[in-house]
């Protein structure tokens, strides 16, 4: 299985392969941009996304209809490409099926901008992508369901089967070879070694099964707002802090 290319910092130059964005004249990165945790700071992701036509935020993005009021001057900045937003434990799952979404750059947001639950993402610069959202919230007995928790924050056991079983057709596909995951957790066993001891969830636990299935070249996340990259065996997990973003070449 061919290898990942390495993972390379967005600089204030051109980057090689980049490419002009005829909406603002400027160079645009032919790369898969990944952000990180974004907590309802929508000025902050728009300075995540620029000089970038595709993108995936990791989950935590804070879906509420609060979120969303924009000033008329950031409407009128046109932002293109394909940007995805892949649901995480801070996300108001009740918004996305009301339609209370709102604004978040010129266009509302739609079921083609949301990654819900699991699947493969293909055509991306980098190939096809695997993606599963969500996590448990470690805070939840003070959070109140409905205003900042939702049960939907992570998947169902019946879910998480059927998550198992595309995972396991997803990777036979030599069509499509697939060498990188974005999640918004991570495998139990990255867990413990980012944070010690502590109780695998039930989302890390899915995760990890997956990862014992099939290890992908890169397995990228966010949820616990640190920057961190480790190399296990034939993975290479990158978390992304709170903004933070990378970017992968083709």
């Amino acid at each position: 299985m061919p290898a990942s290319k390495p993972l390379t910092p967005v600089t204030s130059s051109p980057a090689v392969g980049s490419r002009s964005n005829p909406s603002t004249g400027k160079d645009s990165i032919v790369a898969l941009r990944i952000i990180g945790d974004i907590h309802g700071e929508i000025g902050r992701y728009r300075e995540c996304l620029e000089g970038s036509l595709d993108s995936i935020q990791l989950g935590d993005f804070s879906i509420k209809a609060e979120d969303f009021i924009l000033s008329d001057a950031d409407r009128l900045i046109p932002i293109e490409g394909d940007h995805r937003i892949l649901l995480g434990n801070h996300d108001d799952y009740g918004a996305l099926r009301t339609g209370r979404c709102g604004k978040v750059l010129t266009n509302p947001i739609t079921d083609r901008d949301i990654l819900h639950r699991w699947g493969l993402l293909k055509g991306t610069p980098v190939g096809t992508v695997f993606y599963v959202s969500g996590a448990e919230s470690p805070d939840r007995s003070l959070r109140t369901e409905g205003r900042d928790w939702w049960r939907e924050e992570e998947l169902t056991f019946g879910q998480a089967r059927e998550c198992l079983l595309e995972w396991e057709s997803s990777i036979g596909d030599l069509n499509n070879p697939i060498n990188i995951v974005v999640t918004h957790d991570c495998p139990s066993r990255v867990a413990h070694m980012m944070h010690g001891d502590s109780r695998p969830t039930f989302t890390q636990q899915l995760l990890q099964e997956m990862w014992e299935i099939h290890k992908p070249n890169l397995w990228v996340f966010g949820h616990h707002h640190r920057s961190e990259t480790i190399h296990f065996e034939e993975t290479t997990f990158r978390c992304l802090d709170e903004g933070e973003f990378i970017d992968i070449y083709p």
